[in-house]
């Protein structure tokens, strides 16, 4: 099994991304599901391991509650707007490699408007939302787990995987520092 990525702000909606881990790693395994508070070990490059992660993800989970687009930096600009911004790469990594990116409303959120996002996170909002609520969490998660564990997705992403091999076809941003392949 490949894994399911969980993105989100802590600053946004931590505990309901904490809830969603727990309901993923009961059906896929606790291996098989990434989040950086458990996944990134002190010391560790963030980048390094956040794309070493998705080259063997086969979904990233955009967890997008009401503050996703406002949580600000130290300078009070919008985080989403700083190339460097993690969750940013984290998704536009995910949309070059061609790995299923399913945008996912907590806490009542609504997808942003196109014009609130750079353009190379514009794609998102092409994917079909999921919304989790309170008061239908079981069931909204179940339907989440069924399009997871779909044949077809767990076939696409490993395709697009053995296309870029070897291939210019990988994105710049995937690009490793060695020659070694993560796909020996």
């Amino acid at each position: 099994m490949n894994k399911i990525f969980i993105s989100y702000r802590r600053d946004d909606a931590a505990s309901s991304a904490g809830r969603l881990r727990d309901k993923l790693r009961d059906h896929f395994g606790h291996d098989n599901v990434f989040m950086d508070v458990d996944n990134i070990g002190f010391g560790e490059d963030f980048e390094d391991v956040i794309r070493n992660s998705l080259q063997s993800s086969i979904a990233l989970i955009a967890v997008i509650g009401c503050k996703w687009l406002e949580v600000r930096d130290e300078h009070g600009r919008a985080r989403l707007n700083s190339e460097d911004d993690l969750v940013r790469r984290e998704i536009v990594i995910a949309l070059e490699l061609g790995i299923t990116v399913i945008p996912t409303l907590v806490d009542n959120a609504e997808l942003p408007r196109s014009e609130d996002l750079p353009s190379e996170l514009q794609p998102l909002l092409r994917r079909h939302a999921c919304e989790l609520t309170n008061s239908r969490w079981d069931y909204d998660t179940a339907r989440l787990l069924e399009t997871l564990t779909d044949s077809r997705l767990l076939r696409a992403p490993m395709a697009t995987l053995q296309t870029a091999r070897g291939s210019a076809a990988v994105p710049a941003t995937m690009q490793r520092r060695s020659s070694a392949s993560p796909f020996s």
